[in-house]
């Protein structure tokens, strides 16, 4: 019997998570953030805050499998930092907040390329932690309380994100569903 020539495997994508089942699995980022050493905080607390921002994206784009195949990894919107800039240059977040998370980015690949056991309390980590704008007001950035350390810093940053990006995505899934006379909602933000 002749034997069939193998079919190519079609490639899962890899499903986004929605705005609801990342709001649900929020505790599990806190517990990440109060209970895991540095290096699995940082690499959690990033991918969490990637799925918010690839959640946010797909919100946005219209449905169907053409939006999904470019949030997929190795795509044109597969990698953080592209998916930040394209929210960025869509309007969806203003430019401050794209350079948060591109610092964020920097701050998962200290903790991902690096073999020796990288902390937040090393130099360079702490360097990057201290230029995070998110944690404070600028006013009062000299008037940081004595235990206050760079992994509060990153920890603090990623909840004001997170939460960010979530309450984004969860009002753009209801301008989707109810649109109004407000459809330029999204450039009234002054983004």
């Amino acid at each position: 019997m002749a034997k069939k020539p193998a079919q190519p495997t079609k490639k899962v994508p890899k499903e986004i998570p929605l705005p609801t089942e990342l709001l649900e699995q929020t505790k599990l980022l806190a517990d990440a953030l109060n209970n895991e050493a540095d290096l699995p905080c940082a690499l959690i607390a990033t991918s969490f805050l990637e799925h918010c921002l690839a959640s946010v994206l797909q919100a946005y784009f219209v449905d169907g499998d053409t939006a999904k195949d470019l949030l997929q990894p190795g795509r044109a919107l597969g990698e953080f930092s592209a998916r930040a800039r394209m929210a960025y240059c869509l309007g969806i977040i203003p430019k401050s907040m794209m350079q948060e998370i591109l610092k964020i980015a920097d701050l998962r690949n200290q903790f991902a390329h690096n073999f020796s056991g990288v902390q937040f309390s090393d130099k360079h980590v702490k360097e990057l932690c201290e230029v995070l704008d998110s944690h404070l007001d600028p006013k009062s950035k000299e008037d940081v309380p004595a235990w206050w350390t760079p992994r509060k810093d990153f920890e603090r940053t990623i909840f004001l994100l997170v939460n960010e990006l979530l309450i984004l995505a969860k009002q753009i899934e209801h301008r989707k569903r109810h649109p109004g006379k407000d459809g330029d909602w999204l450039m009234s933000r002054g983004r």
